[in-house]
């Protein structure tokens, strides 16, 4: 009964939220309005819900389709989507579907809706398909195996048409594949440009996850990972000690690092920031203080390390260009006397573009000094940044005059009480023709549920001209779980944290759920909107628990923590 209820009370959510001020939805429609498929026959509830559907597979005969007709005073002059509130079966495999607007196929693959729950999905129509006056929609299951009343079924609940702008962006859907498609990332075909380094940071983990993500690197075809200098840190004070020698305990676990990164012929970059959190920032003309910094790079290189890292960001300003583009001159000149194959890559004060707002002669200054042969980390227009053209980088490389290697802030949160799920979108594929690496942000603590937006920052990185953002992360679901179920369920997850990217919200502290929450719970049903998300969300919480007890726990626990909040907010609101 309690199931049930709550799948009632997420049908009632698809529903409502459609009808919201502002939303210019046109057409809706029920189950009961679909003449065809197989309600006659099993009744018109299922789930929780009333005037439901049904289509089996072809040789059912009738009940394989069904189709309805609305009529429209004019052709809508803007573009136009259908939404379908709709379930798939209790099999494990997806059912596949076609679904047609006035006879021309709009959609046609596997449904990619939730097993044994209800969910939305969203399908463009496309301009001029729709016409004044009578008009049809028809969905069909295109299954050539299954009889009547068995799986493969497909059923739906309520439909919505309306523009796409009427729909809220939680409608963002992911569709798992059947099986994995092919090697993941896309293979390269001939000729096609790639990025040379590929790979990730980390965020002030601890030696031992580092050697956890070298095999996932490994399986995602990176070849790159960099401490992250916060890593570097006094455990216990997290200050700075850059001028202290490393202990044997940091020594052994970096030797660790760096030898399991050969083994898997992964490119190990060391990197130090000697001014951060540091009450003694290195002073850039003493030579005592460089001896100091370069004697942990001169113990990484006796361990074979050949790409190292000198940090200068969010510290500093114009007047210390020159002094930092020495520095490293001469720090670049130091390991080359050592290895002439090292190579440096310089993260500066300025790593955005929209950073130069204030701090003009910075990079002209640096970019003068600046030895050619190193490399400069660059985040793109901001310090996150929403889109990446090639326009873009040609920009900053021509400011800059070095070799850029983008570093990505995504799908990184900074510690900050929220997730970022979804693939990364907006990048040009013509960066890596522009610059030479791609590095990922990750996450602090979230370090197994984020695999799945890096897997789809990896096959970006290796075939940029192929990804797609979509089918990428379907993708990664399919290669991190085999069973449909528990993949459905990373897909809502993943849904329901699309990311900062996705949402197109500056800032690593954004929210999603928050962000949802505030904008269903306006208006006068907004309260009872509210209650209805905040118990589709516990309903996901309750699932996701059972099926993975022993992974994704730090996942779980954000869901939960956002859900305590939520609770907390309109408990507040229906007080007052």
């Amino acid at each position: 009964m309690l199931r049930n209820y709550l799948l009632n009370i997420i049908c009632w959510l698809a529903i409502a939220t459609a009808c919201l001020p502002g939303y210019a939805a046109i057409i809706h429609l029920t189950g009961d309005d679909f003449r065809g498929g197989g309600a006659q026959t099993f009744g018109h509830s299922h789930d929780g819900c009333e005037h439901v559907n049904y289509i089996y597979a072809r040789p059912s005969g009738a009940l394989a389709s069904m189709s309805a007709t609305f009529e429209l005073s004019s052709s809508p002059v803007e573009p136009m989507a259908v939404e379908i509130c709709g379930q798939d079966d209790d099999a494990t495999a997806p059912t596949h579907i076609e679904i047609s607007v006035n006879g021309v196929s709009i959609f046609a693959g596997s449904s990619g809706f939730a097993h044994g729950g209800w969910s939305t999905r969203q399908f463009a129509i496309r301009d001029g398909l729709l016409r004044a006056g009578t008009n049809s929609l028809t969905l069909a299951n295109t299954e050539a195996h299954g009889t009547a009343g068995n799986p493969p079924w497909f059923m739906i609940n309520k439909v919505t048409l309306a523009a796409p702008a009427a729909f809220p962006i939680e409608h963002f859907q992911i569709e798992v594949p059947r099986m994995t498609q092919g090697e993941f990332p896309a293979p390269l075909k001939p000729g096609e440009p790639q990025f040379k380094l590929r790979g990730i940071k980390g965020y002030s983990w601890p030696p031992e996850q580092y050697l956890r993500e070298i095999p996932f690197l490994k399986k995602a075809k990176m070849n790159f990972l960099m401490n992250c200098y916060e890593s570097l840190l006094d455990e216990k004070t997290r200050r700075n000690f850059w001028w202290k020698p490393f202990s044997d305990e940091r020594k052994t676990a970096y030797a660790s690092i760096a030898k399991a990164c050969q083994q898997a012929g992964i490119t190990f970059c060391f990197a130090m920031h000697p001014q951060i959190n540091s009450d003694r920032p290195l002073n850039l003309n003493s030579q005592n203080d460089f001896e100091d910094f370069s004697a942990h790079f001169a113990w990484m290189q006796s361990l074979g390390v050949k790409w190292f890292s000198v940090s200068m960001d969010d510290v500093g300003g114009e007047d210390q260009a020159a002094q930092q583009a020495r520095f490293c001159n001469k720090f670049l000149q130091r390991l080359r006397e050592k290895d002439p194959q090292a190579q440096l890559i310089f993260c500066p004060s300025v790593y955005a573009t929209s950073m130069m707002r204030g701090h003009e002669k910075y990079l002209p200054a640096l970019a003068m000094h600046l030895d050619k042969d190193i490399y400069v980390f660059w985040t793109g227009p901001d310090v996150v940044s929403l889109t990446i053209s090639r326009e873009d980088a040609e920009h900053f490389r021509k400011l800059i005059g070095h070799r850029l290697i983008i570093w990505d802030n995504y799908p990184v949160n900074d510690g900050s009480p929220t997730l970022h799920l979804g693939p990364i979108t907006g990048r040009d594929p013509e960066l890596c023709e522009v610059a030479d690496g791609y590095m990922a942000n990750p996450m602090f603590t979230e370090t197994q549920i984020e695999h799945i937006p890096l897997y789809t920052m990896a096959e970006y990185a290796y075939n940029p001209v192929a990804y797609d953002p979509l089918r990428s992360v379907g993708q990664a679901i399919a290669h991190l779980e085999s069973d449909s179920r528990k993949q459905q369920l990373l897909a809502q997850l993943v849904e329901t944290y699309p990311g900062d990217i996705v949402y197109q919200q500056h800032g690593t502290g954004f929210n999603s759920v928050l962000y949802e929450y505030a904008r269903l719970n306006t208006g006068p049903s907004g309260k009872a909107i509210g209650q209805m998300y905040i118990d589709h969300l516990q309903t996901l919480l309750t699932q996701f628990r059972a099926a993975f007890p022993d992974q994704y726990a730090n996942a779980a626990k954000r869901l939960d923590r956002d859900i305590a909040q939520l609770r907390q907010i309109q408990n507040q609101s229906l007080s007052h």
